[in-house]
């Protein structure tokens, strides 16, 4: 009989734990599937959030900076093939529409303006049908192999496992069909909840008044859950479930979660001031570089959003990936990173 290849497996003698097989027998070396919660992590004000965020991000920046230039690449070039698809959906007045509805001023109800917006024609050709769906996948496709990429590389980084940018990628590529699949699902669920409030609301106006904010609410409860959520489709074992993964995470404590979300939001906005104020700046002159700015805004708020993520799948203390807990099986069995 053929035995199993060396690798990380379910502990035969404990469920909570993995266990290392060398391609002979078991050793020593074990992971907890669930890092347990500490006293320190549940107690850590939501502000340290802030901190350890920006010092998770710069441990890794070098590797950052080689995953973010595909994703920069990849976004030029899906823009570059959107424009040149809707520049032909209007007639090669794609820059002067933008332009025009920019300019300080702008009512399209009246005088000028109105008879600008009148003289707009549009129509769709396939070969500019082909051009938008082809940018649109290419930017969606990368997007999501990067981020993937980013934090497998932050939540290994979280526990002391450096990851090179390809392990990362090599890994995400295989998380890629999963991740998008599970993407469909959530907003196909997302529009059939909405609609299924909306119809009940045109049936029986008097309960729209309560399935408005009953939608509100599931939506900002689903914040830090998607968060845990996202991050578990990149770091969580590869069998694993990451719907029960940010439950269980979330159990009992989603407003503990739910601020140190606020946190993570707040470093993003911090984050993007400069590039925003830039991009603000530079759409009066240019569009080709109002696209670079916002191309690269966007992947420095990846990078920063990785590592935010990372930081907060840490002291949520969810499944992790034995992989990223210990990549060397010749080292001391893998600690919690708490």
């Amino acid at each position: 009989m053929t035995k199993p290849t060396a690798d990380w497996y379910d502990d035969p003698e404990d469920p909570l734990q993995y266990r290392y097989w060398d391609g002979d027998q078991w050793t020593e070396h074990h992971a907890p599937k669930v890092v347990p919660r500490t006293p320190g992590a549940a107690s850590s004000s939501a502000w340290s959030m802030f901190a350890n965020t920006f010092r998770l991000a710069a441990s890794r920046w070098r590797e950052a900076v080689v995953l973010a230039l595909p994703l920069v690449f990849a976004q030029l070039v899906g823009g570059w093939l959107l424009y040149r698809g809707l520049d032909r959906v209007f007639f090669g007045r794609l820059v002067e529409i933008i332009e025009r509805f920019l300019e300080p001023g702008f009512d399209p109800t009246t005088g000028a303006d109105k008879e600008f917006l009148d003289s707009i024609d549009v129509h769709l050709p396939s070969s500019a049908a082909w051009q938008i769906a082809i940018g649109a996948a290419i930017s969606l496709l990368v997007t999501v192999v990067i981020s993937l990429a980013l934090s497998r590389l932050y939540v290994g980084a979280n526990n002391g496992v450096e990851l090179s940018p390809s392990e990362a990628i090599q890994a995400a590529v295989k998380r890629t069909p999963r991740t998008i699949a599970y993407g469909l699902m959530v907003v196909v669920a997302w529009v059939v909840v909405t609609f299924v409030v909306f119809l009940i609301g045109a049936l029986v106006p008097a309960l729209l008044v309560l399935g408005i904010p009953a939608l509100i609410a599931l939506g900002v409860w689903l914040l830090p859950f998607a968060s845990i959520f996202g991050t578990a489709l990149a770091a969580a074992p590869a069998d694993a479930k990451p719907i029960p993964i940010a439950v269980t995470a979330m159990r009992g404590r989603w407003w503990w979660v739910f601020r140190r979300w606020l946190v993570l939001m707040l470093v993003l906005i911090v984050a993007g001031i400069g590039p925003a104020v830039v991009g603000n700046v530079t759409i009066y002159f240019s569009v080709a570089a109002y696209i670079v700015v916002s191309v690269i805004n966007q992947s420095i708020q990846s990078t920063i959003s990785a590592a935010g993520n990372a930081e907060l799948y840490r002291l949520t203390g969810a499944e992790i990936d034995p992989v990223l807990i210990n990549s060397d099986p010749n080292d001391t069995a893998p600690e919690s990173p708490h």
